[in-house]
């Protein structure tokens, strides 16, 4: 399937799209994302996607338990924990902490959402037809 003639019923975000114009194909861009969150909304949003059955959803949901929000609640503890500290202490030592714990929650970040991809690539495979 061209990634041209790719349509979505609602439309991504302009990193996405950009992203997208990158790719030669659904598939290519499929096999290359590194963005989880961004595959799950390419599902949710394609009219030609395989629907994710019940039992892929179950099996996704646990995996995001055991493997995602326990660290990302980790991080935004910090994270939140460095601004209250602002208040508390002298500001630019908790500015400099908060900022630091900013970058380690946004690499966290991505680190998850990159989980998500790998996931998704083993378990749900490729939810459109090789037409």
């Amino acid at each position: 399937m061209n990634i041209d003639s790719f349509e979505f019923v609602r439309n991504p975000c302009e990193d996405a799209a950009k992203w997208m114009k990158s790719q030669r194909s659904i598939k290519s861009a499929w096999k290359n994302c590194q963005r989880g969150t961004w595959m799950l909304w390419a599902i949710l949003f394609s009219p030609t996607a395989r629907k994710i059955t019940d039992s892929e959803k179950d099996a996704l949901i646990v995996w995001l338990r055991e493997n995602i929000y326990a660290s990302a609640y980790a991080y935004a503890y910090t994270y939140a924990y460095a601004y209250a500290s602002a208040y508390a202490s002298a500001y630019a030592y908790a500015s400099a902490y908060a900022s630091a714990s900013a970058s380690a929650y946004a690499s966290a970040s991505a680190s998850a959402d990159a989980k998500i991809a790998d996931y998704l690539r083993k378990n749900i495979f490729f939810p459109w037809s090789e037409k």
